[in-house]
């Protein structure tokens, strides 16, 4: 079985990107993470989907970026491991993620 863990930061993203849409609408940003959870859990049980992006955080040679399906402003940096993945950060397609990665 595969599975997904989150970083940290990661776990803040996903708190902040709640917050933020629940600000207008609590049931859209259940779906939003609904919709996240099950990205993660496909990509865990096939991690090498994902095109490779080591340009965008030298820290992270393996790095794979994928857009979330219903919502795909956001989306997932994770990297592979053996059981699955480590999700980085979740973040809006606006925001600068090689700083953010570092």
């Amino acid at each position: 079985m595969s599975f997904f863990r989150l970083t940290s930061n990661a776990e803040n993203d996903l708190n902040l990107i709640w917050e933020f849409i629940a600000q207008d609408n609590v049931v859209a940003a259940n779906q939003v993470l609904n919709s996240l959870e099950h990205t993660m859990e496909m990509l865990a049980s096939m991690p090498e989907m994902a095109q490779q992006r080591p340009n965008l955080s030298k820290a992270y040679p393996n790095l794979r970026v994928w857009p979330l399906p219903d919502y795909p402003c956001y989306l997932v940096f994770y990297i592979p491991v053996e059981d699955g993945i480590t999700v980085l950060r979740v973040l809006h397609g606006s925001r600068d993620a090689t700083n953010l990665l570092g």
